[in-house]
């Protein structure tokens, strides 16, 4: 595993992977060596409120999965098979602690979303669309949210760069 043979395999994949983006929720980098189709989003809480919160959020994402395969009695089955053009797929965690820094890290790993709606390339996509087709898309993005909705769960940062997706359709 490279220069350090004691490092674990989530951190080797971590800090060897390539450097995708940042914001409030942490950092993410798709995984070295390892299909393009992973990343991995590093997370440190600050506290235990946003431990409990990632947590929230970690389950949700199991819950989503689960939802759209409409498999609830096998979960691991469901992860395996969460591969929609909406939702990205789920595929762990990892706690670690950060000696160093004293701190709790979370590794989520999951499928790779390749734009989002802030995304130069989506807008231009969109903008090419006929009327009809630019409120079809809005239309699906609306209902998507509703039937997370009627499940109880409630994204609460709702904005173009987090509405993403794995292709062009």
């Amino acid at each position: 595993l490279g220069k350090n043979p004691a490092i674990s395999l989530h951190r080797f994949l971590y800090e060897n992977g390539i450097y995708l983006g940042k914001g409030s929720y942490g950092e993410v980098k798709a995984a070295a060596e390892i299909d393009p189709l992973l990343v991995m989003k590093k997370i440190t809480p600050k506290n235990l409120a946003e431990e409990k919160s990632l947590e929230n959020a970690i389950q949700s994402q199991i819950e989503m999965c689960e939802f759209i395969t409409e498999n609830p009695k096998n979960p691991k089955a469901s992860l395996l098979k969460c591969n929609t053009n909406v939702i990205p797929g789920y595929r762990g965690c990892i706690k670690d602690r950060d000696e160093v820094k004293k701190q709790n890290v979370v590794y989520i790993l999951q499928e790779a979303m390749t734009m989002d709606l802030d995304n130069i390339n989506a807008k231009m996509l969109y903008r090419a669309l006929e009327g009809w087709e630019k409120a079809q898309v809005m239309v699906d993005l609306i209902r998507k949210f509703q039937k997370i909705h009627d499940k109880h769960i409630v994204h609460n940062d709702i904005k173009p760069a987090n509405i993403m997706m794995k292709n062009n359709d």
